[in-house]
């Protein structure tokens, strides 16, 4: 992962050769399965970097993103949808996107821990705060809309008297032809890593997309730069992966077969 806006990496929490993800319903299994994980791996890998992170559901509405990240403000609206061809177009590596053959099917998949600072976070205005992220904070609707779902109409606000031009959600997605190729299929973890030498709350989001191209993010990542939010944010770690194409139903076929057997 190269350096981009804001960061500040720390070697000890970036890259490694192989990500792994666990996730379920309760912390003690995600614990159970690393341990079982690392004792069948022992003698090939080594951790490299861990993270501790977590969700709750707020609301189960079909469209809506469910989950608050810990700036208190819905993570993860107009998301991308799982039918077949926005994931062909967006997110699953092509036959035509010349890359190795035992890449295409899978994904680029970028990992971005972002530490939040919390603290300086309480003390901003609300209405700041919603002008920062260009969202309401209690039902997570734009500025110029009333439900979470509803659409930001940028072509309407061209000057941002609604909806600032440097909002988070207006620089991350423009809504314009030029930018619709860079859409990405997200998620976003919390976490807490208690405190830092300073005193203040270690918290934050992981962030995790996948994308066909890594141009979708690097291209999405270069229209937030400088935006205000970044007082509030600080890259720390995380990387650049590869999700694996999965496993077909030939008997003899297993995870990441076709780059092993190379």
């Amino acid at each position: 992962m190269p350096f981009l806006a804001n960061d500040k990496l720390d070697p000890a929490r970036s890259h490694g050769d192989l990500l792994v993800t666990i996730s379920s319903y309760h912390e003690d299994l995600n614990l159970f399965a690393l341990r079982q994980l690392m004792r069948a791996t022992r003698r090939d890998l080594a951790l490299r970097w861990m993270l501790d992170g977590y969700n709750r559901r707020t609301d189960t509405s079909e469209r809506g993103a469910g989950v608050r990240n810990l700036m208190g403000f819905v993570d993860g609206t107009a998301n991308l949808q799982t039918e077949q061809e926005v994931m062909d177009r967006f997110v699953w590596i092509g036959p035509d996107a010349g890359e190795p053959e035992w890449a295409v099917g899978g994904s680029y998949h970028v990992v971005r821990v972002i530490r939040m600072f919390v603290e300086f976070w309480d003390r901003t205005r609300l209405s700041e705060q919603e002008a920062l992220i260009g969202r309401r904070k209690d039902t997570g609707a734009p500025l110029d809309g009333a439900a979470e779902t509803d659409v930001p109409d940028y072509a309407a606000d061209p000057d941002g008297a609604v909806t600032p031009l440097t909002a988070h959600i207006r620089l991350a997605n423009p809504r314009t032809p030029e930018t619709e190729d860079s859409l990405l299929f997200r998620r976003g973890v919390n976490f807490s890593r208690g405190f830092d030498a300073d005193g203040q709350l270690d918290q934050g989001l992981a962030f995790v997309s996948f994308q066909r191209r890594l141009a979708q993010f690097l291209d999405t990542t270069a229209r937030l730069a400088g935006e205000p939010l970044e007082e509030y944010l600080e890259p720390q770690g995380g990387g650049f992966y590869v999700a694996l194409p999965g496993v077909s139903e030939d008997s003899g076929d297993y995870l990441g077969r076709r780059l092993v057997e190379l």
